[in-house]
């Protein structure tokens, strides 16, 4: 018990430092290896709204530490970023934080192996405090406060405002969401040349979706006692699909906001209003770059 102790002690100086760049919404700590996470210790967690050049510096951090173990991005955890220990020296192959968590993981061209003996692991705990020294130094928050995550952060109450300037920020979805902007037409073959184009990282997820589709769009049981979107109110809304993309032309941006803003004043649930500022900040991209939304499904 008292080392279980210990080692919540020493990964929440880690969950600290790691506050210090944004608010932190959970995270978890382990020193135990599954057919999931084959490596430990590992530590996850999820920031709130991460920049994605601020992630790929944090990344960065990460691989240029020289420790007495290597701390390396290993397999998610659900929505959750997770570092792992390793040995010094061995290369870890897959997992970006940025990208889908499609690839293997490789050590030194191997199989996936755990490397959690009980005196790597005591080895790895005992290097965090030097971790956070070098993620203070190299990122530059030794005189920045935590920051503290609000539930009150995720359903603020008022929605993205059209005059804010556009932001993006790390969380994965269900798409992939594109701000495509179609500059002209081929006369000759008729088809439309693809102009400006930004991918953003962030997307509205499952389980936000389900939870718009059961608050806003499902309101009405037919004959057959099951819930069907309701089409008619939100037509646009409604096109889009869990497993399947959807594109939005720029000439129906604006309505699908409209139909955003109506679906977020009739639902008090914070899950679907995360969900539906996503979609509005989407708008709001578009409109600012008089492009279509793309939303491509994996």
């Amino acid at each position: 018990m008292e080392q279980e102790l210990d080692t919540i002690s020493v990964f929440s100086q880690l969950k600290t430092t790691l506050s210090k760049l944004y608010p932190i919404e959970r995270w978890a700590a382990s020193t135990t290896a599954n057919a999931k996470q084959p490596f430990a210790p590992r530590f996850c967690w999820e920031f709130f709204r991460a920049d994605p050049e601020v992630l790929a510096r944090l990344g960065q951090a990460f691989r240029d530490y020289k420790g007495t173990v290597s701390w390396v991005f290993g397999p998610p955890s659900g929505s959750a970023i997770c570092v792992v220990a390793v040995k010094d020296g061995q290369q870890f192959v897959g997992y970006p934080p940025l990208g889908r968590s499609d690839a293997s993981a490789v050590i030194n061209g191997t199989e996936r192996e755990s490397l959690s003996t009980r005196e790597f692991i005591d080895q790895a705990i005992a290097d965090v405090p030097n971790l956070c020294s070098h993620l203070e130094r190299v990122l530059e928050l030794g005189n920045l406060p935590s920051k503290s995550f609000d539930s009150r952060l995720i359903a603020p109450s008022d929605p993205p405002f059209l005059d804010s300037a556009p932001s993006d920020f790390v969380e994965r979805g269900m798409h992939v969401a594109w701000i495509v902007h179609r500059t002209s037409t081929d006369g000759q073959r008729g088809e439309t040349v693809s102009g400006t184009r930004r991918m953003l990282h962030f997307s509205v997820t499952n389980n936000e979706w389900r939870t718009i589709h059961t608050d806003v769009l499902d309101k009405t049981p037919v004959a057959d006692g099951i819930s069907h979107p309701d089409t008619r109110s939100f037509p646009l809304l409604s096109r889009i699909s869990e497993y399947e993309s959807v594109y939005f032309r720029n000439v129906e941006v604006v309505a699908l906001r409209e139909e955003c803003l109506r679906a977020r004043s009739s639902t008090s649930t914070p899950l679907a209003i995360r969900g539906l500022d996503k979609i509005l900040l989407l708008c709001n991209w578009a409109q600012r770059m008089a492009a279509d939304i793309v939303l491509k499904a994996p």
